[in-house]
């Protein structure tokens, strides 16, 4: 288990980011943000284009299968005509009430940044109740700071995406939810463009990175 604990730690959070990042990477706000966070070390949490996105990025592409829970009560009507009875199992996908139209909107499975009712607690992403993840603010925080970097270099054209973005898709792996593989290629000598040419430099004709 603490094993499981210790890998989701770290995976889901680098997928988020990654998926963060493309929704957001030629949104102005974002990387203006990103900019001041990185070079002026402004305060991840006032970022709230920053915030928002990785929210919204984190509601549609939810990176957890689900929950399996048993029923505790007696009886417990879950919607109309259908009830739970006390020992009972139930399973839930967390994509599910994450992109419910009744609660998110018409558009409830595209990324919107006006998104009105985005919060953490709103999302069935981290589960709830006695079974809420203790380290979803910790992974936010993770996935916002790791935005940052990404939208600052991609600004700073140390990391470029080669081609076009896949859109979308929950047909494939559940770690791969695009429609197929994003290339980048990004210098390794830092943010710095003008270091990264002093070091020699040369994403041309580097083998583009899976991102």
């Amino acid at each position: 288990l603490t094993l499981g604990l210790l890998l989701a730690s770290h995976k889901n959070p680098a997928i988020a980011a990654a998926q963060a990042f493309l929704f957001l990477r030629d949104d102005a706000r974002a990387r203006s943000e990103a900019v001041a966070a990185v070079e002026r070390a402004a305060p991840l949490a006032e970022c709230s284009t920053l915030t928002k996105g990785c929210l919204e990025t984190l509601r549609i592409t939810a990176h957890t299968i689900g929950a399996v829970r048993e029923v505790c009560v007696d009886r417990f009507a879950l919607s109309e005509g259908l009830d739970l009875f006390k020992g009972e199992t139930v399973a839930l996908v967390h994509l599910v009430p994450n992109t419910d139209p009744a609660v998110w909107g018409p558009d409830a499975l595209h990324f919107n940044l006006e998104r009105p009712g985005l919060h953490l607690k709103a999302l069935a992403t981290f589960s709830d109740g006695v079974h809420v993840c203790p380290g979803r603010s910790l992974a936010l925080a993770l996935v916002r700071a790791t935005v940052a970097v990404l939208l600052h270099r991609y600004h700073r054209d140390t990391l470029r995406l080669i081609g076009p973005v896949p859109p979308l898709s929950f047909e494939r792996a559940t770690l791969a939810q695009r429609a197929g593989p994003v290339r980048v290629t990004f210098d390794a000598a830092g943010t710095d463009p003008d270091a990264a040419q002093s070091a020699g430099s040369d994403a041309a004709g580097r083998e583009p990175t899976m991102l």
